[in-house]
């Protein structure tokens, strides 16, 4: 076996690790969302919705993102999962929508390991994958 070819065979094994992380961490935060979703945040007028428009969307990309690997669809994730959390930081530190929300809140710490975790993967597999030109 070449250096070449190893170089390459590593890569691509790098290119799926960071594509399926990235991914279940995107079926993280929809879980989060979802089940924050159903104990309450439902009630809260506007982020109520937007928890669960959040569980779909990244329900929706880390299927599109196993099934349908395009460097595009890894791109939005990771501009999602960073939108997520910079939402999160936004709603701890001064509030969104009329909603602050605590640092001590269900979930704080697992949300925003999970959205940095799914940024970074998602970046990281979007830079791998070579372009079609």
């Amino acid at each position: 076996m070449s250096v070449n070819h190893f170089a390459l065979e590593t890569r691509k094994l790098y290119s799926q690790l960071t594509r399926y992380l990235g991914a279940t961490c995107l079926v993280l935060i929809a879980l989060i969302h979802f089940h924050l979703w159903l104990q309450g945040y439902k009630n809260i007028p506007v982020v109520g919705i937007l928890f669960l428009l959040n569980s779909i969307t990244a329900t929706t990309l880390a299927v599109v993102i196993f099934v349908l690997p395009k460097r595009l669809v890894g791109l939005l994730g990771a501009l999602f999962s960073l939108a997520t959390l910079l939402s999160l930081i936004e709603s701890i530190n001064f509030g969104l929508f009329g909603f602050k929300d605590s640092s001590r809140a269900p979930f704080v710490a697992d949300s925003i390991v999970v959205e940095v975790v799914a940024s970074i993967c998602l970046i990281l597999w979007w830079r791998m994958t070579p372009s079609r030109r």
